[in-house]
């Protein structure tokens, strides 16, 4: 056993000093790594501050060219300015007219935008005027309708005092004078003959009633179509204001760039300024160099004793120089003071134009909210109208009213919808003329690029000398300065090749020594990779190994094991099981022996027998035990199944919500479908309906708007009376029914309200000269109602001549306004003209701007590749903590294997064979012969007690000594 465990811990010495030898390489590259890093960003450093030198050697050579074609441009500049102005004043001449077309654009958007305002209000106007009117003869209604109904009421009351019967409705009483008639043959002529004329006005109402629902149901349709035609007015108000929003956007967005321009123009300003400061800061040094220098080879051989007063000399005349120096760098700070002066001044003019810029947008667009609440209110009130004149359908004489008046109000719908056609072919016509300005605008604005694009191209062949000189004054930099004795052969062999070609410039060269660098060491860098994922994949396949060991073992032991602790426990039980066992055998051996020593030859098979029915009653105790073993892992299983159970119990219920959801789904499509239908049917109404009125169209006269708007207001309330009188009809019916059934029990009461027949004719009588009253009152209204029409129309007349005379004052305040706008579209005219003079200047400036930024560029180039360098060392450290943790957990697996080896070498080293090595095959050999002990103990045990005759609840030594006492007894 000694030999086996050091034999595993040889194994664990030479594991131990590989992983420490890796470790160390590592360490070792990492080092050699980061030095080569730093040597390369020593190097870089290095390469920026020779370029940084060559830059200020090209600096100054272009400050001297400048100087020359300064000159140069200053006469060609003078020429071209006098051609151009020349060509501007022809120009102007012919532009004159178009750029007044172009600004009668802006004004006429403007006009427009407040005639749809204008139109908004007086529609809100009339909507409130005829909402107020139908209020008023709602109001009228409502109380004609509340006295009609006392006097009814009266009448009933009269009826319960003379019949001495209860009656519920008007009906009822006719009924009830009808059956008597039927009943009684001796009644007079004239009570028959007026009953005769009531059935007789009955049946001419409802003739009335099912004409006047056709009607209804034809004026329900007009409301509907004049319902569309209004929302298609919306969306045409609304297109209008998108496409002034449009036009508004492209105006402003015109003006932003001229104030971008005007913003870049002033940065190039004061980049010049800094500029010219750095060169007389240059040029004061130099001047004063080169003086020191003259003076000192002018001078001769100086003696020793006039040293001084020369020295003395110098330093005054340096001083004077400084002076005039000082002076004329005030002078030009001076100039820089009034620069930044006007500077400033150039931004609270661009700041005033943004104000208001945006000043003038936030009207606009608080215009157009205003415009769509407007219109939503409108929507909102005329959806209320709609409900109080349904609301308002009370009674039968407001029916008859509307159908006398709806064929005189439906020639002013025509009129008005003939109005608002020729008002839409107005503003197609306007659109058309606006489309037209707009297309010659935008030529305008392709000429003048034509134009600028020109003139940026006239400086190219000065650009192209001055790249050839700059390439004449480069220095080139030595090819020992791209690389450092840090680096490796390999590719300082690489650079060098690089470094000494003579085709490329020196940026190319350092982008080419720098994309060589990269690809050295992201190779590196692949390669670490690598064999950090061959690490994984070994760690990975350990890990399988285990739980393969584990099932193997768990097969072979017959229990659980998941985890080596669940080994560790399983193995701890099974040896103090074996202890057991040994403990009870040498016991079993020690009583043996006391036994045969005391007794002789003569009982040995009585007391075998007692000592076989002893061994028998352990056996029985330890089949007890095994028993409750095996008890509680059936109670395992059972809480396993339960666990399983409760889990197939949470995926149906989660089935079950799933179909519940699917179910909605689908009923949410049948109702989508129905909904569709519904749609469907909606417009084959439409169209029907649509057909019906263009045939009545040709009928009906011309009149106001007003009028059919009322008339559809008194059809919608129609409709809802007769749907009322409709449905008491009905219940009158049924209540008939049920009279009818009660008539053949009243018909013996009869007999004793014959006396009460001539009380009767007076009732009569007296309701005949009612109902004359009712009439001669109707009559009254419907002349009245006549003469308010007439009235509504004449303020209707008044009101168009109103609205007439004021569009007539708006147009000429437009006209003005018109005026206005021209003249202040030729001053801007002006101003961009001279904008673009100095816009002409500006650019001879900005070429030389552009070549410091390409410059820039690609310094900018370089501390991006500089940037990816770091993120790949980053790369590199985290990939090596990652191989670092994946050893520890590689040695965590091994040390817990060599835990369960040890702890089974240690408890089963009698099993153990020293010279096989330790193996899978060895370690379940072990654990085999191990359990195959247990079980021959086992059946050992059980043979015992079987001859000793013991019981299993019984133990070996209670027996055995109860044995003795009961033979030394005998």
């Amino acid at each position: 056993m000694s030999g086996l465990s050091s034999s595993f811990e040889s194994d664990e010495s030479l594991d131990i000093q590989q992983l420490s030898d890796l470790n160390r390489k590592l360490r070792i590259q990492n080092q050699q790594y980061i030095e080569a890093i730093a040597s390369l960003k020593l190097d870089y450093q290095q390469a920026l501050g020779f370029v940084e030198k060559n830059e200020i050697l090209q600096r100054e050579n272009s400050t001297l060219q400048q100087n020359l074609h300064d000159l140069n441009a200053k006469y060609d500049d003078l020429q071209n300015r006098f051609t151009f102005l020349l060509q501007k004043q022809a120009d102007e001449a012919k532009n004159t007219k178009i750029n007044g077309k172009n600004n009668t654009t802006v004004s006429l958007m403007m006009q427009k935008q407040k005639e749809l305002v204008d139109l908004i209000q007086t529609l809100k106007n009339d909507f409130e005027k005829e909402k107020k009117q139908k209020d008023d003869i709602a109001q009228q209604l409502s109380n004609e309708l509340s006295e009609k109904r006392k006097s009814l009421n009266q009448l009933l009351t009269a009826s319960k005092f003379h019949f001495g019967y209860d009656f519920s409705n008007f009906s009822a009483v006719i009924n009830a004078l009808t059956s008597a008639k039927q009943a009684v043959q001796e009644q007079p002529k004239e009570v028959i003959i007026q009953d005769q004329k009531i059935l007789d006005q009955n049946s001419k109402l409802k003739e009335k009633n099912s004409k006047l629902k056709g009607i209804v149901f034809e004026l329900d349709i007009r409301v509907k179509e004049l319902e569309n035609d209004l929302d298609l007015a919306t969306v045409q108000i609304k297109t209008l204001t998108e496409k002034l929003q449009t036009n508004q956007t492209e105006f402003n967005h015109q003006l932003e760039l001229n104030n971008i321009r005007a913003e870049k123009s002033n940065k190039l300003y004061e980049d010049q300024i800094q500029s010219l400061k750095a060169k007389i800061d240059r040029l004061t040094s130099q001047l004063s160099n080169l003086q020191n220098i003259k003076q000192e080879k002018q001078q001769p051989e100086p003696k020793e004793e006039k040293n001084d007063l020369q020295i003395l000399q110098k330093l005054h005349d340096t001083q004077e120089n400084l002076e005039k120096e000082k002076l004329k760098s005030n002078n030009l700070l001076l100039k820089l003071a009034e620069l930044e002066t006007k500077q400033k001044i150039l931004n609270n003019k661009s700041k005033d134009k943004r104000e208001q810029r945006e000043s003038y947008t936030n009207l606009i667009s608080i215009e157009n909210e205003k415009l769509h609440r407007e219109i939503e209110s409108l929507k909102t009130e005329k959806e209320s109208l709609l409900a109080e004149v349904r609301a308002a359908h009370t009674s039968y004489n407001q029916a008859k009213l509307a159908s006398e008046t709806s064929e005189a109000n439906k020639n002013s719908i025509l009129k008005a919808n003939k109005k608002i056609s020729d008002e839409v072919d107005q503003c197609k016509k306007e659109i058309t003329e606006l489309i037209s300005q707009r297309e010659k605008l935008i030529i305008l604005l392709q000429k003048q690029n034509y134009l600028i694009s020109k003139l940026n191209d006239q400086p190219k062949p000065e650009k192209t000398e001055e790249k050839t000189i700059i390439k004449l004054i480069k220095e080139e930099i030595p090819s020992t300065s791209y690389y450092c004795a840090d680096f490796p052969r390999e590719l300082c062999q690489q650079i060098n090749l690089i470094s000494s070609s003579k085709e490329l410039n020196d940026s190319q060269k350092l982008r080419r020594v720098l994309q060589v660098i990269s690809s050295y060491y992201n190779s590196l860098i692949a390669n670490s990779a690598e064999n950090i994922s061959k690490l994984k994949k070994e760690n990975d396949s350990t890990k399988s190994e285990l739980a393969n060991y584990l099932l193997a073992l768990s097969e072979v032991l017959k229990r659980n094991i998941t985890s080596p602790d669940d080994f560790i426990t399983c193995m701890t039980e099974i040896f103090e099981e074996l202890d057991n066992a040994k403990f009870n055998m040498e016991k079993y051996q020690e009583i043996l022996e006391k036994i045969y020593q005391k007794i002789g030859s003569e009982n040995v098979e009585y007391e075998i027998d007692q000592i076989f029915n002893s061994l028998q009653k352990t056996i029985s105790c330890l089949e007890r035990t095994r028993k409750k073993l095996d008890d509680k892992k059936q109670q395992n299983k059972e809480l396993r199944a339960k666990l399983s159970l409760e889990e197939e119990n949470n995926q149906k219920k989660i089935k079950e919500f799933n179909t519940k959801i699917e179910y909605f789904t689908n009923q949410l499509k049948t109702v989508n479908n129905k909904n569709y239908e519904l749609q469907k049917d909606l417009e084959r109404l439409k169209s029907c309906n649509s057909s019906s009125e263009q045939e009545k169209q040709l009928r009906l006269t011309e009149k106001d708007d007003e009028y059919e708007m009322k008339l559809k207001e008194i059809q919608d309330k129609n409709k809802e009376e007769n749907e009322k009188l409709s449905d008491k009809i009905s219940e009158k019916e049924e209540e008939n029914k049920r009279l009818s059934d009660e008539n053949s029990n009243l018909m013996n009461k009869l007999l004793n309200a014959e006396n009460l027949v001539n009380s009767l004719k007076q009732t009569i009588s007296n309701l005949n000269t009612e109902i004359d009253n009712i009439k001669t009152d109707y009559e009254v209204q419907i002349s009245e109602i006549e003469i308010e029409n007439k009235k509504q129309k004449e303020e209707i007349d008044q009101k168009n001549k109103k609205l007439l005379d004021e569009k007539s004052l708006k147009f000429r305040e437009l006209s003005e306004l018109h005026n206005k706008t021209m003249n202040a579209l030729v001053e801007s005219e002006r101003r961009h003209s001279e904008e673009k003079k100095k816009r002409i200047e500006m650019e001879t400036e900005n070429e030389f701007i552009k070549k410091e930024i390409e410059s820039l560029k690609d310094l900018q180039k370089s501390h991006d590749q500089i940037l990816n360098a770091k993120e790949k060392a980053m790369k590199i450290s985290y990939e090596m903590k990652a191989e670092e943790t994946a050893r520890k957990e590689r040695n965590s697996c091994q040390e817990e294997i060599r835990k369960i080896i040890n702890f089974a070498a240690k408890h089963l080293s009698d099993y153990f064979d020293i010279c096989s090595p330790l193996n899978e095959e060895t370690y379940n050999s072990i654990i085999i012969n191990a359990s195959n002990d247990i079980s021959r103990l086992k059946k050992q045990d059980f043979r015992v007690r079987s001859l000793l005759g013991m019981n299993d609840d019984e133990k070996v030594e209670d027996f055995i000594s109860k044995m003795l006492l009961s033979y030394n007894s005998n």
